[in-house]
């Protein structure tokens, strides 16, 4: 062992042999920590750690859940006189397979205690055939049975075959305190030790205003299959009375319906009528079949009990422009007629025509395309000059490609700008890790994930600028994302198909919302999606109800906090490096604080995502122009790990198996309480001679929104 590393150890290698040799050699090893939370026992012993015989006397090893409010379980270590005799302390300790490791720095943490003169102390050491290579240990004396958060890192040679993580208490009175111990892989990211602050600097020009942020940004997608996938109850005939009270309290502005890819399959005269009456159709060719009882009228009466306006996508690849024609007739006379709240704005013509294996197989070329909108938009219009209708496109970027023509929005544009009031892009899904390796690093997945929005603020900057040349001075082409969210897998059997409701991908939400906000010509937004009896709803089913996920709470914590005045906003901190995964290209100099700022009549906004996995980031944050405010309001998402989440369940279905998720820390611990928002206020604040100047500490991997009640008009 290195002299150095050796003089750095709080507790010899030698105290701790008893903890590594009560592991048995024949003991299945895991990549990742087992019950590093101690939420699940076993006769009062935490399940997943080894114990050894000798220490029987040395101590009590038992769970407690007194320190955590009981909210789990905390592991707590008593030691007595016999403390430490031949060379053994009263601990636990597991055995895990370093491969996923070799060569990388990891970062271990956890939440520490000690009373009455005990120590606390968590160690790991890297093994292989010349013995211990590497190690690291964290320690915490006696803080009045306080848990206090302790991180640092290891490098892990690439010859080492095991790791050894160990819990052990130093002393012979008192108690050790020990929870959520968790390994990280820091394959990208320069070491941070526990005590170290990381430091930002974040500007906000209160009287520069960006842009008008419209309400329409906070949409979603609806589909007609599967009684609406579950927003129609065929029990009670008529909508389920929580899916209208869940979208509601979601704030979704706008419901994109008959649903992504089956829209150029669905005939909308089928879902009309007596619900009795409907056909039974096929959602795409060979494909399943749902009964057509949440039509045009259903979709409509969700919208106006949910506080939405629906968005019509017409069938542009089995359909013609006259069905569509007849769409808008029978939206203006027979619906908007009993309730002008069923008035249709925007119209969209096809999904996903420009995608070579489209479900509709009608798939085409960006000329035949053009052609079809023209014709579409002509009819339409004829019915109501004031509607928007918008023609689908994109521009592929480096990995993300899923339009089958380069030149698809240049053939288009040339064609049919004049007739378009907005272009429909899907260019905001993240990582997709469709024909990946099961084997690649968790976190590096993650990771990608959470640098995507760099890329997809880009591109739209990108396409804003090819629509430029198509300005006129009483015309300018609008964008709009019709489909966009976390989405990892589409198959059953992927370990990751059902990761888009962790709170990582909720920080992916809040970040591409940013995104969102900082691009001017982009109108539309409409979330994928509201429900799903799949994986993909954003509203989940937990115990057979409706329940949230983590986007949904980050969708949430926008739509219900934001100014519609956006705000010159400048960050100046720590970036990332993220590899190349799924989708996502890589990527260097990712900032970890993603911010922008807006405000309304009254308060300043500003939201600040923290992507960094372990760290507090402290940043001091300027309010240029503002020189005094009454209050501080305090909005903060947060969970107990990146792929933590609230407990909503993948659906049983005869003959389909789901594949076990991949756990990084929390994945398999879901629950009401892993993914959670919090507020509290702060003091009052006066300034009178400079601007507002305040300090925060963001925490890792969070979303935290700071509203500030002013005390002076807007200038």
């Amino acid at each position: 062992m290195d002299i150095g590393i050796r003089k750095k150890a709080i507790v010899s290698l030698s105290l701790i042999l008893g903890v590594v040799l009560a592991i048995p050699a024949s003991a299945q090893l895991f990549t990742q920590i087992q019950n590093g939370s101690f939420d699940q026992t076993q006769s009062g012993f935490p399940t997943g750690w080894n114990f050894d015989q000798k220490a029987q006397k040395m101590g009590i090893v038992q769970v407690i859940n007194e320190m955590s409010g009981g909210k789990g379980g905390v592991l707590k270590l008593s030691p007595n006189m016999s403390n430490n005799t031949n060379n053994v302390l009263l601990g636990v300790g597991q055995r895990l397979d370093a491969s996923e490791y070799v060569g990388k720095t990891i970062f271990v943490g956890a939440n520490m205690g000690a009373t009455e003169g005990a120590r606390a102390v968590i160690g790991i050491h890297a093994l292989g055939k010349a013995g211990d290579l590497a190690h690291m240990q964290l320690s915490q004396a006696a803080n009045k049975s306080t848990l206090s958060s302790h991180i640092d890192n290891l490098f892990i040679p690439k010859d080492a075959d095991h790791l050894i993580i160990y819990a052990i208490v130093d002393g012979h009175k008192g108690s050790a305190y020990f929870d959520e111990l968790t390994i990280l892989s820091k394959n990208d990211e320069a070491p941070v030790s526990g005590n170290k602050i990381i430091a930002a600097k974040i500007n906000v020009n209160v009287n520069s205003i960006v842009r008008i942020i419209p309400n329409t940004l906070f949409g979603s997608n609806i589909e007609w299959i599967n009684n609406g996938q579950g927003i129609w109850s065929d029990k009670i005939n008529e909508i389920e009375p929580d899916a209208i009270k869940l979208t509601r309290n979601l704030g979704v502005s706008l419901l994109r319906f008959p649903g992504g890819v089956f829209s150029d399959y669905y005939h909308w005269k089928d879902g009309i009528g007596p619900q009795k009456d409907r056909p039974i159709k096929l959602h795409y060719p060979n494909g399943p079949k749902s009964r057509h009882s949440f039509g045009t009228m259903e979709a409509l009466q969700f919208a106006r009990a949910s506080g939405s306006r629906l968005f019509i996508t017409v069938n542009a690849g089995t359909g013609s422009s006259k069905e569509a024609e007849d769409w808008v007739s029978f939206i203006n006379k027979d619906m908007v007629g009993k309730d002008p709240e069923n008035r249709v704005t925007y119209w969209e013509v096809g999904n996903e025509l420009y995608i070579e294996s489209d479900l509709s197989r009608a798939n085409t070329t960006p000329e035949h395309y053009s052609e079809i909108y023209l014709k579409f938009a002509d009819a339409m219009k004829a019915v109501d000059p004031s509607i928007k209708i918008g023609a689908i496109g994109g521009l592929n970027y480096g990995p993300y490609r899923f339009v089958n023509n380069n030149n698809w929005n240049e053939i288009l544009l040339q064609k049919a700008h004049e007739e378009m009031d907005f272009l429909s892009v899907h260019n905001a899904y993240a990582p997709v890790l469709i024909g990946m390796s099961d084997d690649v690093n968790p976190l590096d997945v993650y990771r990608a994930m959470l640098a995507a929005p760099v890329n997809i603020q880009k591109n739209l900057e990108d396409l804003s600028e090819q629509l430029e040349k198509y300005d006129t001075p009483d015309h300018m082409i609008r964008l709009a994302v019709t489909e966009w969210g976390p989405f990892f897998h589409v198959s059953p059997e992927n370990i990751w198909v059902d990761h888009i409701k962790t709170l990582g991908s909720a920080l992916f939400v809040g970040s591409t919302m940013n995104a969102f906000y900082r691009v001017p010509r982009l109108e539309v937004a409409t979330f994928f999606k509201l429900t799903d009896q799949g994986f993909m709803g954003w509203i989940g089913n937990r115990n057979g109800k409706l329940a949230t996920t983590a986007p949904y709470l980050a969708f949430q914590l926008y739509q219900q906090n934001f100014g519609p005045k956006l705000l010159e906003t400048t960050i100046n901190g720590p970036t990332f490096n993220s590899p190349a995964i799924g989708v996502v290209d890589q990527m260097v100099n990712v900032p970890y604080l993603d911010v922008v700022a807006s405000k309304g009549d009254s308060n300043i906004y500003l939201f600040v995502v923290n992507k960094h996995f372990t760290q507090s980031i402290k940043a001091d944050i300027d309010f240029n122009g503002l020189k005094q405010y009454k209050e501080m309001t305090i909005k903060q998402l947060a969970g107990k790990g990146i792929d933590a989440h609230t407990g909503t369940e993948l659906p049983e279905i005869p003959g389909l198996i789901w594949a076990k998720q991949k756990e990084i820390e929390r994945f398999h611990n879901g629950a009401p309480d892993e993914v959670y928002i919090t507020q509290h206020h702060s003091s009052r604040k006066t300034y009178t001679n400079s601007d507002v100047s305040i300090q925060y500490s963001f925490p890792a991997q969070s979303i935290t929104c700071l509203i500030l009640t002013q005390l002076l008009s807007d200038k």
